[in-house]
């Protein structure tokens, strides 16, 4: 719901007969997973976030994969085969799939990075390799809040399009 107090709040509501769906992994507290209401746990076969319209669980349609800072920078490096099979299951299996870095574009750009000394254009290169050869939609937010607020509103846009038939499972 939209509120002045909400930051996080997109400017399209979900629909009454939905719910989130966050994976079950995203609820460990050492992933500080977003805080979505409704929201259920749920063993997603990709993603980190989906939706429920009515009786119909959705991952086939829409998921929000999130990375933080931190994550990105693994996936360049240590977790990149696994980052790589993941966002093929991705373009493969879902009809809208998101990834959403809590960072700028920018920032990537910057390098400077305390924990790993990955060269900036390795990263900013892997991604816009992953951008050609993946069909996945990616989305950089400067923070947490602005990518909790961008995949709230990428979830509730599915899920009125699903209610509304726009979207066939």
């Amino acid at each position: 719901m939209r509120t002045e107090t909400d930051p996080t709040a997109p400017p399209i509501d979900l629909p009454a007969n939905c719910v989130y769906l966050a994976d079950t992994n995203e609820l460990i507290p050492q992933h500080r997973g977003y805080e979505l209401t409704p929201c259920e746990a749920q063993k997603l076969p990709v993603g980190d976030y989906s939706v429920r319209v009515g009786v119909m669980d959705c991952p086939h349609l829409v998921v929000v994969e999130r990375k933080s800072l931190e994550n990105i920078l693994g996936e360049v490096t240590v977790g990149r085969r696994r980052w790589e099979e993941c966002l093929q299951r991705m373009a493969d299996q879902v009809r809208s799939a998101h990834v959403v870095i809590e960072s700028t574009w920018e920032r990537l750009g910057r390098g400077g990075w305390r924990h790993t000394k990955v060269h900036p254009n390795a990263v900013q290169g892997s991604i816009v390799s992953w951008m050609t050869r993946f069909r996945v939609c990616w989305h950089f937010l400067p923070g947490r809040l602005e990518a909790m607020r961008m995949t709230r509103w990428l979830l509730n846009r599915a899920a009125t399009d699903i209610a509304d038939g726009h979207a066939s499972g």
